[in-house]
């Protein structure tokens, strides 16, 4: 994804103290997209190498429904379902009771307006105590450099430092996300990012050999989900052409309608689109959402109608078919692109897991172990994840 400034570097600290902290670390490094059958020896050596010698979740991570990039961080760092946290999409909308009117989520800033980033960090759109609540220490926010190795000097660099020494640090790394989204898996150039990524976890991991670390710190090193090739532009919901995109606000996968009677015209124009062009998308309205994924209790920020495209397949606001027609001039030209977003318990969406470090135990409590911290409210429990079969 874009720069995630937020996530993708908060940095907790203890109080000054001398030389190394004797307080356990931890670092959290999450890549994005990280597909979990992508831990090959072949693909990353390095990273394969190191898994083999800790803890690796063979099965992966499943991602919390929906699996985009916002809400799988919220929920990694607060143990809470979507529905719980509050942050429903990488954008959507929250309907204002008082003034009946809808104010954005847009941290990636797709709607390009003026203050709507530092909008999207205000308190009141969380609802989870994240880690960096939980841990009630003084915390900062570094810009990610453009370049990875300077990353990992920085990373060695706070948490060696005589004042201020971290305790907790999370590293957000947007790749194979951006390649994927971009260039899918078909045309080998995410082969090139692999290697890149394994790269710089090899020198990671050598740095803090270098450094006296590697028996300091636990590393977690994970993903936010997976990833699934789109199989061709036929398969492709253009939703434009069916729905008058100016009757309507809408997110990455929901559609917010003024009144019911234009959110079932929405639902009835998109069934049967999906139905006569043989689209596996399924169309819900709200209330018919499925149970199990835990997400439509926060009504105030789900649309009338919810869209989930399955495997192989997306639904896209902005283009139309005849412009994708054009594009790849009526599916001659290969669509080389790939997306997330389809049903978490699809081993497609699912994410890398690995822990190593000398305090390892169980995922969720493992961010908070190190710390001997009682951990906030949350849905999730070690007995969700102590059955997964480990690979050592």
């Amino acid at each position: 994804m874009v720069d995630l400034t937020l996530l993708s570097a908060i940095l907790f600290v203890l109080p000054p103290i001398n030389s190394l902290s004797p307080h356990p670390k931890l670092l959290l490094i999450s890549m994005d997209g990280f597909r979990n059958d992508l831990v090959t020896h072949d693909l990353v050596p390095n990273i394969y190498a190191w898994a083999s010698r800790n803890l690796r979740f063979t099965k992966g991570v499943r991602p919390q429904y929906v699996s985009y990039t916002a809400p799988n961080h919220l929920s990694m760092t607060t143990g809470l379902y979507e529905e719980s946290h509050g942050i429903v999409s990488n954008f959507f909308y929250e309907l204002d009771e008082a003034s009946h009117t809808l104010k954005s989520y847009d941290y990636w800033n797709y709607t390009e307006v003026p203050g709507i980033i530092e909008e999207s960090e205000k308190e009141s759109w969380y609802f989870g105590e994240p880690i960096w609540i939980t841990n009630e220490k003084t915390w900062t926010r570094y810009q990610k450099s453009e370049e990875w190795i300077d990353d990992i000097n920085t990373i060695i660099e706070l948490f060696t430092r005589n004042e201020d020494p971290v305790n907790f640090l999370a590293w957000y790394i947007d790749e194979p996300d951006t390649t994927l989204h971009k260039h899918g898996f078909t045309d080998g150039v995410y082969l090139k990012t692999l290697a890149k990524l394994d790269e710089v976890f090899e020198r990671l991991i050598d740095q803090l050999n270098k450094h006296n670390l590697i028996n300091e710190i636990n590393v977690i090193l994970t993903a936010d989900h997976g990833h699934a090739q789109i199989k061709g532009i036929n398969n492709i919901l253009c939703v434009k052409d069916y729905v008058d995109s100016t009757r309507i606000k809408f997110g990455l996968n929901l559609i917010y309608t003024a009144d019911a009677a234009l959110a079932y015209e929405v639902y009835n124009n998109l069934t049967e689109a999906v139905r006569d062009n043989n689209l596996k998308i399924n169309v819900y309205m709200r209330n018919d959402f499925p149970d199990k994924h835990f997400y439509k209790g926060r009504l105030s920020r789900i649309g009338e109608v919810i869209l989930e495209a399955e495997v192989g397949y997306e639904v896209d606001f902005y283009c139309t078919k005849e412009e994708l027609n054009k594009k790849y001039d009526y599916g001659a030209i290969k669509l080389n692109k790939s997306t997330h977003g389809q049903d978490p318990h699809r081993t497609e969406m699912h994410a890398v897991l690995i822990i190593g470090g000398p305090k390892v135990i169980n995922y969720y409590e493992t961010l908070f172990f190190p710390f001997v911290l009682k951990c906030g409210k949350r849905n999730a429990t070690i007995d969700m994840i102590a059955p997964t079969k480990l690979a050592s």
